[in-house]
């Protein structure tokens, strides 16, 4: 029996699958949850039970919701009638409200265009909500005929929530309007105070770490395979390591491969982060784009030093030669030229991450979930 009415977390995502974007919204449902409220979720797609997030919900006591999208009967109706997935999208959500009746809904998007088929739904049934954006990219504006869609997902929204500036920007930008009623949350890292992190004692070479999602239409992964191709590369003691999963692992090893590349290594999932900065002198990033990028913040952390392209929490902690080195975009030869201005100062790369750790330490929230908890109150 439902204690008393409270928000419903509506998690809308075109890749169907989690990921970081979900974790604050889940850490804020469970927090609400042992304060004696009655968060419920929506998806629209199922995620697996197996999934560390439902399993924390399930725990939680959060009722949960889906939309199952590969239903067959769907699909063979989908066949016949263009609308038809739209239709049973919006019944499955409709539904989800009736049960739940929420008193306010948080849209937690992957992008910032996700939404368009469950904002309508909301705005129809008179439900106050506010959208949470995760993501936005440069090589995706909307089309002129989705243009009116994807800006009522914002103008009918109480409150806009993103996770950086930049992704605000870019999102008024492609809206092409200026948004009220803003603000900048921050997803939950890992740590909140420093990681005292043993220095690697292999004396044979440096090693960098790259640690995220093996999906490279994002992180990029192949600008540093094809950076430590030049031959300079080839040459130095210098090694990469990638840490993850992801839909491209099997082509970037492949490519890995092909390439020679004798000191890149795909090592894939490793639960223990302490582990791998045991073993690493640095962390690497090239993403194209990010919404904001937990990854380097937890290598910071561990007293480790970062190689970034200019996503928003690099550019937010790491100073040129004091925490790290920045390229300036997201290309082959930016992160050549990056890597090569951390060479130079390889001597100063330990010194280097006792001072990236001191700094994200004071500057990164200590309690981003509570600070979320404050925000969404406002929604109704």
């Amino acid at each position: 029996m439902k204690s008393s009415p409270s928000v419903l977390f509506a998690v809308v995502k075109h890749t169907r699958n989690l990921g970081a974007s979900e974790d604050l919204v889940v850490a804020a449902a469970v927090e609400m949850a042992t304060r004696g409220h009655s968060p419920s979720f929506w998806f629209n797609f199922r995620p697996p039970e197996t999934d560390r997030r439902i399993r924390r919900l399930r725990t939680a006591g959060c009722r949960i919701h889906f939309h199952d999208a590969d239903n067959r009967l769907l699909r063979m109706r989908s066949r016949f009638s263009h609308t038809a997935a739209r239709r049973a999208q919006e019944v499955s959500l409709s539904r989800a409200l009736r049960i739940e009746k929420p008193v306010s809904v948080l849209l937690n998007q992957g992008g910032n265009s996700d939404a368009s088929v469950e904002a309508p739904v909301l705005q129809r049934e008179g439900i106050p909500y506010a959208v949470l954006c995760h993501a936005a990219t440069e090589s995706s504006w909307p089309d002129p005929e989705f243009l009116p869609a994807m800006r009522a997902i914002f103008t009918g929204a109480r409150n806009r929530y993103f996770v950086s500036k930049s992704i605000r920007q870019l999102t008024e930008a492609q809206l092409g309007i200026i948004l009220d009623r803003t603000a900048i949350v921050y997803n939950p890292c890992k740590f909140i105070e420093i990681q005292p992190t043993n220095w690697p004692i292999d004396t044979t070479g440096l090693s960098l770490a790259a640690v995220s999602r093996i999906e490279n239409k994002s992180k990029g992964i192949d600008l540093i395979l094809r950076a430590m191709a030049l031959p300079q590369w080839r040459e130095r003691p210098l090694s990469v390591t990638f840490y993850g999963e992801g839909p491209h692992r099997e082509s970037l090893e492949s490519y890995a491969a092909a390439l020679d590349l004798r000191s890149v290594h795909f090592a894939g999932h490793v639960d223990d982060i302490h582990a791998i900065w045991q073993r690493h002198h640095g962390f690497i990033q090239t993403s194209r784009y990010e919404g904001y990028g937990l990854s380097p913040l937890e290598a910071m952390f561990c007293q480790r030093m970062v190689v970034s392209t200019p996503i928003p929490s690099a550019t937010e902690f790491v100073t040129e030669g004091e925490t790290g080195f920045l390229a300036r975009g997201a290309s082959v030869d930016e992160v050549a030229d990056v890597l090569e201005r951390a060479w130079s100062q390889r001597d100063h790369w330990r010194e280097m991450g006792i001072a990236a750790a001191k700094r994200v330490e004071s500057g990164y929230p200590k309690d981003p979930v509570g600070d979320f908890l404050t925000l969404i109150k406002l929604i109704a």
